[in-house]
């Protein structure tokens, strides 16, 4: 079988076999999916309220386009409440996808780890797993979350507030003060990547979490079956992207408890890197070739999986809620 061309498992592995090959590449894929779709959600609320913002602006103008300074306190007032509506949508989309990202990765990689495996290899999951207990995980070692919303929010504001007091003060025309907005947005009219600001932060958190989210998922059903396991090891993206740190790290084997910490909070945010099971030895590994015995919706339905997140309905990057088609 060809072997899947995604930069992070096209080398040899600690644990090498063709199942974990084809597994991984399956689960990485979709996990890259979920992240997509949560930053073009992302990328249009930010839009949407730019817009709404825009709206606000004739407010302060007269009719032959001349700046009101005395309707600049309404007008500040106005974008706060747009700001913190905009915000408040944030805070309410991204804790259930960083949930969803954990799921995903752990489901996902439980079901690579028992397709590794030999049949005769007991693999241990939690069919069910609470939201509480998935949230206690992604707050141990703790790099963003929704808490990144508080802080993003109060500067965001103070941008935005400053960026069209000036334009007031100096007396510019609208054009220019939606000029000064985008740019305190972080948006580039016309383009869809390459953004700026606090867009940009808000992406490379929400980007960082989700990966984050998706490892945690995978050590968490990696340290379940310790009986089986050595440990972890680290697999960067091999690319022209990949840091030093990750480069440096890649192909190293660590045990459950080791001071090294899995991407991206072992590296650096926006880590592309992600982490993969090392088995005992490889008499409890599967010598079957052409991928795993079972594809995941298969494993899944017969595991009694309740709750995947979506992992065995979407497909590539039309990941989330978005997708409606079969994952084979």
């Amino acid at each position: 079988m060809p072997r899947p061309k995604g930069a992070a498992i096209t080398r040899k592995l600690a644990s090498d076999n063709d199942a974990i090959r084809a597994s991984e590449e399956w689960v990485r894929t979709r996990i890259y999916g979920l992240e997509d779709a949560e930053l073009r959600w992302l990328r249009d609320q930010y839009v949407a309220a730019y817009k709404e913002i825009v709206a606000l602006l004739p407010g302060v103008y007269d009719a032959d386009g001349n700046p009101l300074p005395a309707r600049r306190t309404a007008l500040l007032r106005a974008v706060q409440v747009e700001i913190d509506a905009l915000m408040n949508t944030l805070a309410q989309e991204f804790d259930p996808a960083f949930d969803a990202a954990f799921l995903q990765g752990y489901y996902g990689r439980a079901w690579a780890l028992d397709m590794m495996t030999n049949p005769e290899v007991g693999v241990t999951l939690r069919p069910f797993i609470p939201t509480e207990a998935i949230r206690s995980v992604l707050l141990q070692d703790f790099m963003g979350g929704t808490e990144w919303v508080s802080f993003e929010r109060a500067e965001f504001l103070a941008r935005m507030k400053r960026s069209l007091a000036q334009s007031l003060i100096q007396g510019e025309g609208m054009t220019k003060a939606q000029v000064r907005l985008l740019r305190e947005m972080g948006i580039k009219p016309g383009q869809t990547k390459d953004f700026t600001g606090s867009m940009w932060r808000s992406l490379l958190v929400v980007r960082t979490e989700i990966m984050r989210a998706s490892n945690l998922g995978a050590l968490a059903i990696y340290e379940q079956n310790k009986d089986i396991l050595n440990g972890w090891e680290w697999v960067a993206a091999r690319d022209e992207r990949v840091c030093r740190i990750c480069g440096a790290l890649d192909g190293q084997t660590f045990e459950f408890g080791d001071y090294q910490q899995p991407p991206p909070s072992g590296s650096h945010i926006g880590c592309r890197c992600t982490v993969v099971p090392v088995l005992i030895n490889s008499e409890l590994s599967d010598a079957i070739t052409g991928g795993p015995r079972e594809d995941y919706c298969t494993w899944a339905a017969r595991t009694g999986i309740v709750n995947d997140a979506n992992l065995c309905r979407q497909r590539g990057a039309d990941a989330h809620a978005l997708n409606k088609t079969a994952a084979r």
